[in-house]
């Protein structure tokens, strides 16, 4: 590249320093049309690394420099009064260009980026006055140019022609492939001919489809084919990465493989994601809870499950790729894990087919086959202490410790520190308790919650029993005594207080041999800004342990060691390890998430438990009323006042659904109003008046779980304690109520853990949602969407889905709620409820609208002879209309042999199951029932929350938005030519527009669409007449 264009790319990076630049460049992640070495290939224009980075050096400190903001960055640009493109790229090299003005404002400002013509604030530039791109690329083809080296010769030269671009991949963007094919010449690094060899290997292999996004993602980037800058493969490859885990997707990829054509398919539509959402210069960003209703799929995603086989036999492309001590360490170790967890579930079955094994010189293969068989050996032979006394609860035998929990104690034998991140019921606090007398430590710190102190003095009691135990602020007064086990549990709120440092003092100076960090994520830092006391503490008391004892042992336990966002995973990572990682970078990038996804399996075991239990998840449906113009106001305080709101709604369903022992969860348990009883006291209340016994497990009062175990009481009422630590609840419970639901998929497992757990004495479990909307806004079904939505950063970096939004705070999803109440009661939009919708109507209520609105046909008729803003006035005025119409298109359809609506179903669910999808005049949304909440309706009126009430000319989306656009039977209107319009706004390039519409009005009305189509930007691919419908299918170029 040219070395301004170059230097732009650097500097994006975001890199401080020489240092982070060579290891940037080891990394493989450097696009092969950037220089390793920039001080020698741009030796005339080069001033030194703060410029070519970006940022300044001061006193040995490197400091990111800053692009101004898009919009003060474009009225400086305006101000310099350039007359076009010629002039804009004379002065972007030039000494005058300011450092916070990028060379490249259509790379920087991509989000908001327009055209030049915007940027320098003409009407037109010396593009237009260009040869066609056909012309063009001939010209430069008869010139014999062979590398991009000496293409930006030439451009530099004085040969080049006023009406050949400089930039040709700006100027023309729409047909752009890439340098080689501008140039006449083969990309011999990736041809298309080894392009498809490796795809072939991928879908031989199966890892296109089995390995998980973060390690397939891990595999392209070190292969070198996710930063082929000027390739036609480049964005391919990175939307192959999700698309490879759809049915369509795969089979595009394949017909590519075996095919004959040159040219990839745009497999886009199946990735649902940008490709740009890869590049390390692009922040995950944050989505509202109706933004992530529609994301989520209707059905729950499904992964691959890969048998040891197919593990093993992925192993061998590895040797294809060529990677550092530490790539390899990672491949190593993911391969080896994924082994692990077959055999934790399975053992003599796996076992005997690992045995069978011979090793076959493939380097990967048979290191990943005698790791494992090593691993394997040694934790079968681990000896049992002495004084393991760990029976079972209900005929005392000695209950053998799992695979697992032998395994995990093996490895702290071994390494000086570990993570134990398995899933809820696993047995990870049996597996630390079994480690501590494998490597026969006297001394042993538990840090743990509080809630959880008394079940690890009980768990520890009850698997040594010769154990000494000490709580409390006796801990920093223990002893070391090589004569006996002793067990200190300290709970971490005992770090946060003003004595805290000088009582560490004082437990540091005993020898402490061995660590566990219970619920480790309770210590984690969460912002860059601030540490808390509490991780001070911890760091400062590690620390000093390890100076004191360099034998000592650190085991963090956790189901959910990263929940929000990437300083936690990275503040976890060193505090185990008591290392450094400089390398790990917290910007919320997929690049960095994947980084930390490497280095958390590095360092752990990750076990989720596969119980045979049926879990049935009941759903039920309540509307809350509308709150006065009072409560509204203080609606807006907090999520608590909310859901104290919601609760009243929610508890006559509760009551009906206690059967047996029943624990009752509620994330809230006070009061946002002034004189009101909390929530809490409003379900006790309730479930006392029902004639149940109940107890407590809150904050505050954890009175209630021991009687509820002895069975003393029928209903547990339980808060976020109980989602920590917390055993025994399943050995008499198998009925779960949520009344308010957590924030966070994580907290929602770690709850619905208690009770489908290892000893589950039912084979069911009942788990009842209670489902609250309020004004017709669906509060808890959008909360749900936030606990089913597993693209998160946290996902990413803990489980290796690729991220692609970050979720907002509780008080901005509460805010979105508001915001439609407020709409409501402002008469901004209108709702009709599906009950209203569903309702019979009396002969004399028909023959009453009949007189007043008409037939279907004279209904169709007025709505199509007026424009949309007119009908969208009418209709927000009496909903009475729309309502008719509806149950008239209802009675109609009965006779039709097609159904357009059933047909786009049917089409849409063998697409990209993550493309959001915009229906426009959906009507009763029968799409967004079928394919789910991804879909983002559009009508006149709202039949709920999730269909926006507004003229389809005019729809709140920002641009390219969608995926896909539909109108099905919904071109109504004088302005339907608008709507086309609105929906060519809202849609990605490349994004599809899909229009069904009877043939009838196709013929007369509509007889302009398909020429209007292409007038406007479609290409038509597909043109079908199923019956009395035609349906288009096209693209926006």
């Amino acid at each position: 590249l040219p070395f301004s264009e170059a230097r732009e790319i650097v500097r994006e990076l975001g890199l401080r320093g020489i240092k982070e630049w060579k290891e940037y460049c080891k990394s493989g992640k450097l696009p092969e049309n950037i220089p390793k070495h920039p001080h020698q290939r741009y030796r005339e224009l080069w001033t030194g690394y703060s410029d070519w980075l970006g940022c300044e050096n001061r006193s040995g400190v490197f400091i990111a420099k800053k692009f101004l903001p898009f919009e003060d960055a474009r009225e400086y640009a305006r101000s310099l009064r350039l007359s076009g493109q010629k002039e804009w790229l004379e002065w972007a090299r030039s000494d005058k260009r300011p450092a916070s003005i990028p060379s490249s404002p259509y790379k920087t400002y991509r989000e908001k980026w327009v055209n030049l013509a915007d940027w320098l604030g003409t009407t037109r530039t010396r593009s237009t006055n260009f040869l066609s791109f056909q012309e063009a690329r001939e010209f430069v083809r008869k010139l014999g140019l062979k590398s991009q080296i000496e293409w930006e010769e030439w451009v530099r030269s004085d040969t080049r022609p006023d009406n050949i671009p400089s930039t040709p991949h700006m100027t023309y963007r729409k047909e752009w492939i890439d340098i080689f094919d501008w140039l006449g010449n083969e990309d011999t690094r990736w041809t298309t001919e080894k392009v498809k060899e490796l795809l072939k290997h991928l879908i031989d292999s199966g890892i296109i489809y089995s390995w998980t996004e973060a390690r397939l993602y891990s595999f392209l980037l070190r292969k070198g084919v996710l930063n082929l800058q000027g390739n036609k493969h480049l964005d391919f490859f990175r939307n192959l990465i999700r698309a490879g885990h759809t049915r369509g997707g795969l089979e595009r990829i394949k017909e590519y493989a075996n095919s004959g054509t040159e040219d990839p398919p745009d497999i886009s539509l199946y990735a649902g994601t940008s490709s740009q959402i890869l590049d390390e210069t692009v922040d995950i960003p944050e989505a509202t809870d109706q933004q992530i209703s529609a994301l989520v799929s209707s059905e729950e995603e499904t992964e691959e499950i890969r048998t040891v086989e197919q593990i093993l036999k992925n192993t061998e492309v590895l040797e294809s790729i060529s990677v550092d001590e530490e790539a390899m360490q990672f491949y190593v170790n993911y391969e080896v894990s994924e082994i692990w967890k077959k055999v934790f579930d399975t053992e003599e079955k796996e076992i005997n087919y690992i045995k069978s094994q011979e090793m076959t010189g493939n380097k990967y293969h048979d290191l990943v086959l005698k790791t494992f068989l090593d691993e394997y050996s040694k934790t079968k032979a681990l000896e049992i202490p002495q004084g393991y006394s760990f029976r079972s609860k209900t005929d005392s035998k000695l209950v053998e410790p799992f695979l697992m929990q032998r395994y995990v104690a093996y490895k702290i034998k071994n390494l000086p520190s570990y993570g134990n991140f398995s899933g809820t019921g696993a047995g990870k606090t049996l597996s630390a308790i079994l480690a501590s007398r494998v490597i026969n430590s006297k001394l042993t710190l538990i840090v743990c919650p509080n809630d959880v102190v008394d079940l690890w003095e009980t768990n520890i009691a009850q698997i040594f029993d010769d154990s000494k135990i000490i709580i409390g602020k006796d801990v920093f007064d223990a002893q070391y005594d090589e004569e006996i086990h002793q067990y200190l549990i300290l709970n971490y709120d005992k770090l946060n207080q003003e004595d805290s440092g000088s009582m560490i003092r004082k437990l540091v100076n005993q020898k402490i041999d061995f660590v566990i960090l219970d619920e480790v994520h309770f210590s984690k830092i969460t912002q860059d800004e601030s540490i808390s006391l509490r991780r001070k503490n911890l760091d400062g008391l590690l620390v000093e342990a390890r100076r004191r004892n360099s034998e000592i042992k650190i085991l963090g336990l956790s189901a959910t060691p990263v929940v929000n966002n990437l300083k936690e995973g990275k503040s976890l990572i060193e505090l185990i390890t008591g290392k450094e990682y400089h390398d790990i970078v917290t910007r919320p990038t997929v690049p960095n998430a994947v980084a930390l996804y490497e280095k958390l399996t590095n360092i752990s075991i990750r076990q989720i438990p596969n119980y045979d239990i049926t879990t049935n998840n009941v759903q039920t449906q309540v509307e809350a009323r509308k709150p006065d113009g009072l409560s509204l106001g203080l609606l807006h305080k907090y999520p608590l006042a909310i859901e104290q709101h919601l609760t009243n709604a929610r508890i006559p369903e509760i009551i009906k659904r206690i059967d047996g022992q029943t624990v009752i969860y509620t994330e809230y348990v006070g009061t946002a109003f002034p004189n009101q009883p909390t929530i809490l006291e409003k379900l006790s209340k309730a479930v006392k008046d029902a004639g149940f016994t109940f107890g407590l497990y809150t904050g505050e009062d954890h009175s209630g779980l021991k009687r509820f175990l002895e069975k003393k009481i029928q209903v547990l009422i339980a808060s976020r304690p109980i989602s920590t630590g917390v055993d025994g609840l399943q050995n008499v419970c198998n009925n779960l109520i949520f009344n308010t639901l957590p924030w966070t998929h994580a907290l929602y497992q770690q709850i619905v853990g208690r009770v489908i757990r290892t000893g589950q004495t039912k084979k069911e479990v009942n788990i009842h949602h209670i489902i609250a909307s309020i004004g017709g806004f669906p509060y808890d079904e959008n909360k749900q969407s936030r606990l089913r939505f597993k693209r998160t950063l946290a996902d990413c970096a803990v489980d290796g889905k690729l991220p692609e939004k970050n979720l907002v705070t509780p008080q901005r999803a509460t805010q979105e709620a508001i915001n439609w109440l407020e709409r409501l009661e402002r008469g901004e939009i209108s709702c009709i409820t599906r009950k209203e919708l569903d309702a019979d109507l009396p002969s004399v209520e028909i023959e009453k609208r009949r007189r007043e609105f008409g037939d279907f046909s004279q209904m169709n008729r007025r709505i199509n002879t007026e424009k949309s803003q007119t009908t969208h006035t009418r209709i927000l005025a009496n909903p009475e209309e729309w309502h008719e119409y509806h149950r008239l298109y209802r009675e109609s359809r009965k006779t039709w042999t097609v159904i357009p609506y059933q047909e786009w179903i049917s089409r849409l669910e063998v697409m990209s199951k993550t493309a959001i999808i915009g229906d426009f005049g959906c009507g009763e949304a029968e799409i967004a029932k079928a394919i789910g909440s991804r879909v983002k309706s559009f009508d006149h009126v709202s039949i709920d929350a999730n269909v926006e009430s507004c003229d389809m000319s005019k729809v709140p989306l920002n641009d390219g938005t969608l995926d896909i656009a539909i109108f099905s039977l919904s071109l109504m209107g004088v302005n339907w030519r608008d709507y086309l319009l609105e929906a060519k706004r809202c849609l990605v390039i490349s994004g599809h527009l899909l229009i069904s519409e009877t043939t009838q009005n196709v013929n007369q009305r509509l007889s302009d669409l398909r020429s209007y189509l292409k007038e406007t930007g479609f290409g038509i691919y597909k043109d079908d007449v199923i019956g009395d419908f035609v349906f288009i299918e096209s693209i926006k170029l």
